[in-house]
């Protein structure tokens, strides 16, 4: 029995499981995300949690969605990616964070008040760990280099979207925007992941 108990836990942790969670969560994000835009429909000015915001059903379905796939993401991330790269010290911290911010901002709705000023501290202080993150693995040596390409990719993008919407430009688009600001970072992630 203790054999099996160990044969399961290495199929888990070293295995097809553990890896496999990065992609899933990942691709459930998107669907989640798509199902929110679709069913509870706002303007492309509309961040994400101003969607979720619009109605209680897409708050909880939004706090539920996040948080399932912030966790499945958190535990690949901590078990198989930051090991398999030696990321190190840093970029756990910066994951940690980011997570944490998704949590908050998960649950904490962007309604006027004090919520939304958590929830905004929350988001944008979960975007803004992306790009050191961005370059901690696009710097690394061990990520393959197809994988290098996409964050650089990426980071143009995240630097260039910040500064105009910091500017005041493209915030009739802000959904654009950050849909494709959380995309190209998870395509990151999958690029040195998966290829």
């Amino acid at each position: 029995m203790q054999a099996v108990a160990h044969l399961a836990w290495g199929f888990w942790y070293d295995g097809l499981v553990i890896h496999s969670l990065g992609v899933i969560s990942i691709v459930l994000s998107w669907l989640a995300v798509g199902y929110l835009l679709r069913k509870w429909r706002g303007t492309k000015a509309m961040s994400m949690s101003l969607h979720a915001a619009s109605d209680l059903r897409a708050y909880l379905f939004f706090g539920v969605s996040l948080t399932l796939t912030g966790a499945m993401l958190y535990a690949f991330m901590l078990v198989w990616f930051i090991p398999r790269y030696s990321l190190g010290v840093v970029f756990t911290g910066l994951i940690c964070a980011a997570i944490l911010g998704q949590m908050i901002a998960a649950w904490v709705p962007d309604v006027p008040g004090i919520k939304r000023i958590i929830h905004r501290v929350a988001a944008y202080g979960m975007a803004a760990t992306f790009i050191p993150m961005t370059l901690v693995i696009v710097s690394s040596g061990h990520i393959p280099m197809a994988a290098r390409v996409v964050g650089s990719l990426a980071l143009g993008y995240m630097i260039v979207s910040l500064s105009l919407l910091a500017f005041g430009k493209l915030k009739a688009h802000y959904l654009i925007l950050q849909v494709l600001y959380v995309l190209l970072f998870q395509l990151l992630l999958l690029s040195a992941a998966y290829l």
